[in-house]
């Protein structure tokens, strides 16, 4: 009987240590409640850490790591704000009892944050359980030893750690097809020499649309550099989406026909899930029985098939010839009324361009700012 007792007893323990190893202390982040050992030799930096000194001007600073990527945050919980300090690579490198990790910043949000730390680097070491920096925080050195966090988070630390995921856990859209044309017009004092592009871009995303990204048209100068022709606002694109986008720029200094294009995603909330975004399937808002009003202009009727009123379409405009881009256009166009969902508009345009040759118009349309009914 003994025996018994003692074996029973032996595997009781056995499982309340299975038990034990997550639960209630596992980050929202998706890690341990603690860094765990990846193998006998590395950490698991991945979670939310939080600075263990003295508050500064009512902050209290917090980490969160994952993706590869660190960012330091102030919270101020009185005034519900949270500042970005630094964003960077985090790459943990051993040696010895020690971690160093050589973080590289991320210009294009720390350069854009009030407080955001502007050095190219920043020098992080890990021992004895905690992680150590120093960054200027608006000309005050700060001192940070950040520790693991066993809370929780809520509030304002939750609402940090969903952007954070938000920012590095979604897949980037890509520009899967590009086209590029130069019209030359034969009436160079009314017109000058444009180019004009088209660009498809994919979202990969199931679960997230693409939140206000921007589309950057470069060419080259005679002495190769690059010059910036286009900075353009993007309509979001849904999960799971392609976007057809476009338009014509003066030619400017540009030589040659090699352009390079690039998606900028929004510094602060680039994704929103599907269920927080306005963002709604291309098919549902379309053109229908378009045809040309004139030379170089068109009338149609554009259908609203989402659940969502809108105030303000773009059309981007295409014309081809023999099955080949010729010019593209981008028109922004103000509806005089609401057009509502599930319903129709009637719309024309003209493109104000010079001449030229083309046998097929394509048209699409999207709406830049719908609304919930």
């Amino acid at each position: 009987m003994r025996r018994i007792l003692l074996v029973l007893l032996a595997i009781m323990i056995i499982f309340l240590s299975a038990c034990s190893g997550k639960g209630e202390n596992e980050d929202p982040t998706g890690s341990s409640a603690e860094p765990s050992i990846k193998s006998e030799e590395m950490y698991d930096f991945d979670g939310i850490w939080k600075d263990e000194g003295e508050e500064l001007f009512g902050n209290y600073f917090t980490a969160c790591i994952g993706y590869g990527m660190i960012e330091i945050y102030a919270i101020n919980e009185e005034d519900s704000l949270i500042s970005l300090l630094w964003s960077g690579t985090f790459d943990p490198e051993k040696k010895d009892d020690t971690y160093v990790i050589e973080s590289v910043n991320d210009h294009e949000r720390t350069d854009y944050s009030e407080y955001g730390y502007t050095e190219d680097t920043v020098t992080l070491t890990f021992e004895e359980e905690k992680l150590k920096c120093s960054v200027s925080i608006m000309g005050f050195p700060k001192e940070f030893s950040f520790v693991y966090s066993r809370d929780i988070a809520e509030g304002l630390m939750l609402e940090m750690v969903n952007a954070f995921d938000l920012r590095f856990s979604p897949l980037k859209p890509e520009i899967v097809k590009s086209e590029v044309s130069i019209y030359v017009p034969e009436d160079s004092e009314n017109y000058s020499t444009r180019v004009s592009f088209l660009v498809s871009i994919e979202n990969p995303n199931e679960e997230f649309a693409v939140n206000r990204p921007r589309l950057l048209v470069s060419g080259h100068s005679s002495d190769g550099s690059l010059i910036e022709l286009v900075d353009l606002a993007l309509p979001d694109i849904p999960a799971g989406d392609t976007l057809i986008y476009g338009g014509n720029e003066d030619i400017g200094e540009c030589v040659g026909e090699e352009f390079e294009f690039k998606i900028v995603l929004d510094r602060d909330l680039p994704y929103m899930k599907n269920g927080d975004s306005t963002a709604r399937p291309y098919k549902d808002v379309y053109v229908m029985n378009i045809e040309d009003n004139g030379p170089y202009a068109f009338k149609g009727w554009v259908q609203n098939d989402t659940d969502l009123d809108i105030f303000h379409v773009r059309f981007v405009l295409v014309y081809l010839k023999d099955g080949k881009m010729v010019v593209t256009d981008l028109i922004p166009h103000n509806l005089e009324a609401m057009l509502y969902h599930k319903a129709s508009y009637f719309i024309q345009s003209k493109l104000p361009m010079g001449e030229f040759a083309y046998d097929e118009m394509k048209l699409y349309v999207y709406a830049t700012d719908p609304h919930l009914k």
